[in-house]
Formats: C-alpha cells, structure tokens, sequence
C-alpha cells in the first residue's frame, strides 16, 4: 500500500511537471484559436488550487493592416481554482486576478479597429449596426464551429494601468498615451470566456473613449452612414458613453 500512493504521488508529480514545462505552450495555442490573434506566454506555474501565468502578450491580428505588433502585454493572471472540477467536466474558478502591463489600441485608414478584429468581438460591432443581435464569438479558423468553454468564474478582478491610442490612417499617424486608471474593476459570475473577452475590450475601448475622443463613438462608428444613429444611441446607453 505504502509504494502504491508513493507511485500515485509520484505520477502527480510528473505530470505537474510536464504541465509546468509545456503547459505555457500549449495554453498560448489554446488561446490564439479563441481570440484570433497571435499569444506567447513566458512562463506558466501550475499547482493544487491555483495556477499563475507570467509575460502573456497577445500580438496584432493579421490581414487588417496594423501597424503596430502589440495589442496587450499581461506580466501577471492567478487563478483560485476547485482541483476536483476539472475532472468534472466543468472547471470552477473563484478567483481570476488579470494584471494588465501595455495596452495598444489601433485604428487603420480603413477604421478597422484592432481590439474589434479580436475573436470574440469580431463582427459585433457591424451586428450591432445593423440591429441584429450579437453572433457566437467566431474561431480563429474559418469552416471550424466555436466550442465555447463550459466553466464557472466566482470573480474577475481586472487592473489596467496605461494604453497608447494610435491613430495610423491619419497624416502624419498620431499617438496619444493615457492613464486608464482601471483598478479591480470587477465581473461576476463568468461563464463563458468569449463573453469576459468582451467585456475587457469594451472596458479598455470606453475609458480610451472617454480619455481621447469627443464621447461620439469616433473609434467605433466612424464612417457609419446616419441611418444607424439609433443603433449607436444604444450602444452608448449600454456603456454609459
């Protein structure tokens, strides 16, 4: 009995091991397929109750003409988590701590806007427009169907300190730097990660909004012919724009 949880102990241990040494690969995969945009992650610790992810970044979706590589740098996220959930088919967290570094917002000649191109905000925006109801966050990979994530998220706590606004369709491209001073704004009750996803975006977008524009949806509908004025009424309604 004695060599058989020693070899059950050791078995755990190996693969926390392994999970430690190629989990970081594997979950910057994971997470490229579910927002559509290039992820790195410079080191992932993995334990019991919790696990922590260092130096995630999150590059410039492609074929849109960005500019700029960097959308998001993110030095820390810890996560609490229930061991035994991930055996139940149903992962529950009651903790998630999202530490922002550099945030970059960009908007092309052709108003594309990067955080928009985001898998799981892209096409909402246009939805919204035209007065549909907002569509499944699309995968990464076209012909392949979203599989959204079953799990429980108790609490976010997101903190974001800096974003860089690039303007790179104006003449000469503009840069504007500001403090967004977002600090442990909360989301409860998380369960799907496309719907976080887009909620973060539209954090970042509202207070970039309110810093830099003159409050009239510039970065979202710029462009947008006047029959959609309701539509964008709606929309500043819903984030207090």
């Amino acid at each position: 009995m004695k060599k058989f949880l020693i070899g059950i102990l050791a078995v755990a241990a190996a693969l926390f091991v392994v999970v430690n040494v190629f989990g970081a690969k594997l979950l910057a995969g994971a997470l490229e397929n579910q927002i559509g945009a290039p992820v790195s992650i410079g080191r992932l610790n993995v334990g019991f109750s919790g696990f922590g992810i260092y130096g995630l970044k999150v590059g410039r979706p492609e074929g849109f003409g960005f500019q700029e590589k960097s959308v998001a740098e993110i030095p820390e996220i810890s996560v609490n988590y229930e061991f035994a959930s991930f055996f139940k088919g149903k992962p529950h967290m009651s903790l998630v701590v999202l530490n922002f570094g550099d945030v970059t917002v960009e908007k092309t000649t052709a108003n594309k806007v990067n955080l928009l191109e985001i898998g799981a905000v892209k096409g909402l925006t246009k939805d919204m427009m035209q007065g549909k109801p907002a569509k499944p966050s699309e995968p990464a990979k076209p012909g392949q169907p979203a599989k959204p994530v079953e799990m429980q998220i108790d609490e976010v706590r997101v903190n974001i300190g800096k974003a860089r606004y690039v303007d790179s369709g104006a003449q000469p491209p503009s840069v504007k730097e500001m403090d967004l001073g977002i600090h442990e704004e909360v989301f409860r009750n998380v369960t799907e990660p496309a719907d976080l996803t887009k909620d973060i975006i539209y954090l970042i977008l509202r207070k970039v909004g309110m810093s830099s524009l003159t409050g009239n949806l510039d970065l979202l509908t710029q462009g947008v012919g006047g029959e959609v004025k309701s539509a964008i009424e709606d929309v500043k309604d819903k984030f207090k724009l």
